[in-house]
This record gives structure tokens, sequence and C-alpha cells, in this order.
């Protein structure tokens, strides 16, 4: 088969046009990677926050579960913020073999209404996905007396 130097040189790319074409294609490698790696880095995020959230909900628990009785006698009141001391906990992982992230429970018990006597009870997590950076989860609850 014989063709004109003509017929072939229409057939072909020009240098340019696959210089282009693997720029654009470098661009696009380029942008899943980094789509990757953020998408990556907002999982790690969402269960780190997730595992915190749930840290301070068992804190909250066993908070609420103290005996608080006005009309026992004498009066109990196992409710107060000395009782639950602030603790540094490991925070749960999904993933085995990673560094163990902790976090940091404060809990802030404070008097709200003295008739009827009503808390209120906040427990802070908090904890750090990058060096400098705290991040705080917060869950808070109303409590009254036992009846």
């Amino acid at each position: 088969m014989n063709l004109s130097r003509e017929k072939q040189s229409k057939l072909a790319f020009t240098l340019v046009e696959v210089v282009v074409s693997m720029a654009v294609c470098g661009i696009g490698v380029a942008g899943i990677i980094a789509g990757y790696t953020f998408a990556t880095r907002q999982a790690e995020w969402a269960g780190y926050s997730q595992a915190a959230q749930s840290r301070a909900a068992q804190q909250l628990e066993k908070i609420v579960s103290a005996k608080w009785d006005t009309q026992a006698v004498p009066p109990v009141d196992e409710l107060v913020a000395t009782n639950f001391p602030g603790a540094t906990i490991p925070l749960d992982s999904v993933v085995a073999g990673i560094t163990t992230r902790y976090c940091t429970n404060r809990v802030v018990i404070s008097s709200v209404s003295t008739n009827p006597p009503l808390k209120l009870i906040v427990v802070e997590t908090t904890w750090s996905l990058a060096p400098g950076k705290v991040i705080t989860n917060a869950v808070f609850t109303y409590r009254a007396p036992d009846q």
C-alpha cells in the first residue's frame, strides 16, 4: 500500500497535539488523585468525630445514671462534677494498625434552677487529627432529681 506523503501526514498526530493531550491526561489524573486524597481525609475525620461523639455519649450516660434524690432522708446528690473527673481515653478506630488517637472528656454540671431543681450537664470531648488543631464534640442534657 503506497500512500502519498501528504495523506500520511494527515493521518498522524503532530508533536504539539501529543504534548497537549498528555498534559490534559496528566491534569485529569492529578485531579483524581487529589479528590481521592481529600475523600480519604474527610472519611478519617468523620470516623474520629463519630468515635469522639460516642465517647461523649458514654460519659453522659454514666453521669445521668448518678443518684440525685432530693426527697430521700438525707438528700442524696451524686450529680456533681467532682464525681466525674476529666479523663484521657483512646478513640475507637475502625482501621487496625494505625496510631491510636486519644480524646479528653471534660464534664461541666451546673444548677439551672432550684425550684424546680434542674441541672445542666455538658460533656466536652476534645481530640486532634492534625497537630495544633483541636476539635471539640459536645453533648448536653438537662436533668431533674430522681422521683
